[in-house]
Formats: C-alpha cells, sequence, structure tokens
C-alpha cells in the first residue's frame, strides 16, 4: 500500500495541483483577462479541460499506472481505463477552480453611492450603500423564449426595471443613467394556441408587477452589473427606452440584485473547490488501492511502451466496443466520440 501511495496516488495528487494551477493561469491570461480567445465558460470549464487533462494524464500518470501489474486482466484495457478515469478526475478539478476565478477577475467594490460605478470600469459587483429608487417607473419588456423548436416547453419572461438615483431630488432632471432591473419567467407549454400567448403574457405580467415591488424592497448582498453588450442589456434596455428617461452617457447601467452575500458566494466557491480536490482524491486513491481484481506489488522499473502490445479482440463483445478505443491509425474518432459525450454531462 506504502509503495501504491508514494508511486501512484501522490504524483496524482501533485498533477492534480499543477495541472489546475497552469490550465487557470492560462485561461486568466489568455481568455478572460487578455480576450485573445472568446471560449464561453462552460466549454473551458468542460470539454477543453478534458481535452488538455489528457497531456498530464499520458504523459506523467501513464507511467505510473504501468508499474502496476495486473493478473487475468489485459494489460492495454486496464492502462486505458486508469488513463482516462485519471483525465475526467482532472478535469473536474479544473471545473470546480474555474467559478472562483471569474468571480474574482470581475471584482468586487463597496460604493457610497450608485454614481461611483463610473470609476470602476473593471468591476462588475458591488455593494451599494444608498440610493432612491423610484419605483413609480416601472417599465417592462415581454417576450417568449423557445431555445427548441421541438420542445415541449416555452418561456414567459418579462424585464422589469426602476431608475436608480443618489437621491429622490434628482428624479426632477428627467435623466436616468442607473437602472434596477429583475427578470421573471414562467413555464408555458409549446403547444398553446399562439393567439393565446398576449393574454398569457398579460396575466403574468399583472403578477410580476406587484412581485417586483416587494422585490426591490428586500434585503440585498450585492450588484452585478449587466454587461453592455450582452443580450440580457438589449432587453433591459427595451424596457427601459418606454420610461422615455433620457442618457447622460452612450449606455446605461444596469444592476441585477442578488440576496446572497458576495462573500458568502465567494466562500461557497471556496469550499467546493476543496471538496472537489477531497473527493477527486479519495476516488482516485480507492482505484488504485481496492480494486476489485487482483494486483501484484509495485514494481521497480516504469514499463516501456514496447511491453504494451495492443489486444488482440478475439471475443465478439470485444469486437463490437473496439471502436471506443483508441489504437493504431485510428486516434481521432474516438476522442471526437468521447467529446461530444462530455458534452452532455
Amino acid at each position: 500500500m506504502y509503495d501504491r501511495f508514494r508511486k501512484i496516488i501522490l504524483p496524482f495528487c501533485f498533477t492534480a495541483v499543477l495541472y489546475t494551477a497552469i490550465y487557470t493561469f492560462l485561461n486568466w491570461f489568455l481568455v478572460v483577462k487578455n480576450k485573445m480567445f472568446s471560449f464561453s465558460p462552460a466549454f473551458v470549464s468542460g470539454e477543453l479541460a478534458f481535452i488538455l487533462a489528457w497531456i498530464p494524464a499520458l504523459i506523467w500518470l501513464r507511467p505510473r499506472i504501468a508499474l502496476l501489474e495486473i493478473r487475468k486482466l489485459n494489460r492495454y484495457y486496464f492502462l486505458f481505463f486508469y488513463q482516462l478515469l485519471a483525465t475526467v478526475l482532472l478535469m473536474y478539478c479544473v471545473r470546480y477552480t474555474q467559478p472562483l476565478l471569474y468571480l474574482k477577475m470581475h471584482g468586487y467594490r463597496q460604493l457610497a453611492s450608485v454614481e461611483e460605478v463610473e470609476k470602476y470600469t473593471g468591476t462588475d459587483y458591488f455593494f451599494i450603500r444608498s440610493y432612491f429608487l423610484d419605483t413609480s417607473v416601472h417599465p417592462a419588456f415581454r417576450t417568449v423564449y423557445q431555445d427548441d423548436t421541438s420542445a415541449d416547453s416555452a418561456d414567459l419572461a418579462i424585464y422589469i426595471c426602476s431608475p436608480m438615483y443618489k437621491n429622490a431630488k434628482d428624479t426632477a432632471a428627467h435623466l436616468a443613467d442607473y437602472w434596477l432591473g429583475m427578470e421573471y419567467r414562467k413555464k408555458i407549454s409549446s403547444k398553446v394556441n399562439q393567439e393565446s400567448v398576449p393574454f398569457l403574457l398579460k396575466d403574468f405580467d399583472a403578477m410580476c408587477e406587484p412581485q417586483f415591488q416587494k422585490d426591490v424592497r428586500k434585503k440585498t448582498g450585492y450588484y452585478e452589473k449587466v454587461d453592455d453588450k450582452s443580450l440580457l442589456s438589449e432587453v433591459f434596455d427595451d424596457a427601459a427606452d418606454k420610461a422615455a428617461l433620457d442618457v447622460t452617457g452612450a449606455d446605461r447601467f444596469i444592476f441585477i440584485p442578488h440576496r446572497t452575500p458576495y462573500k458568502s458566494i465567494v466562500s461557497k466557491a471556496w469550499a467546493k473547490i476543496v471538496f472537489a480536490f477531497f473527493a477527486v482524491l479519495i476516488l482516485w486513491t480507492l482505484a488504485i488501492a481496492f480494486l476489485p481484481f487482483r494486483l501484484s506489488v509495485v514494481k521497480d522499473a516504469v514499463k516501456e511502451e514496447d511491453d504494451l502490445p495492443y489486444p488482440e479482440r478475439e471475443n465478439i463483445i470485444g469486437k463490437f466496443f473496439s471502436f471506443l478505443y483508441p489504437k493504431e491509425n485510428y486516434i481521432v474518432t474516438p476522442w471526437l466520440l468521447y467529446g461530444n459525450a462530455f458534452m452532455f454531462l
């Protein structure tokens, strides 16, 4: 057990920490900060992390796994399975680390008044101590979303916003640069008669307006500034346009309130990272130390690739599933299959 821990489990821990640190740094430098690549956070934390995790698993972990001698098991299948397992575990270490990076990069500031937001162009999260919200002005934008035409349901969506001021006197200027916005959604059947949709929106709107008046009075943990290039900014702009209030600058500043304090969000992100690394370490330790099949003692020398011949698949089941295993002159197709499979996880 000690040999397995020293030669297989401990190197995996170092690999997981090192891979996560390097991957997070590259994501910060290339994608988040300098925007050299326009990858979505979901792709960076999922498919890309899995594909790149195969490199350290192949270079650093496969020779360590090859130290184990297998009895009554095909050696190539065993190594491939454990290399795939290591890749998946490395990916999950990265997946739970990136949300904290995005939180830290978007920044957090505490402001005395709403007008101070213009001083911090690179910050997206704020705590605003004082402002006046003119709830008598609450224009709304109403729409219906259906991501897939074959889906059984659609979303009624209503975006309501109200202007934010430093104090009540500023309302006389007929200007509104800062807005507080909230989104409300309701599922409906996609098979509903299209002629009845406006009536459904009207009924839903009648429910949302009093709810908006209640929600804006609730305690807010922090405010998220909406990206002015996002679709969410466009729909809130369409709603604010109905108020016919002028804008001092080129764009409005729209804030979405969140009930949970920002520090609690960061603490939960750290807790998820610790839990992810702990769970990954436990799974890898169990997979190495308590296997359902017999293992010989750990050898001192690392197996060479020449000692790992590709198997001859003699049974029907092996031939049927052989397309899932990379081999000579057949490498790209299996990885395309794995990539598509992980897109739906």
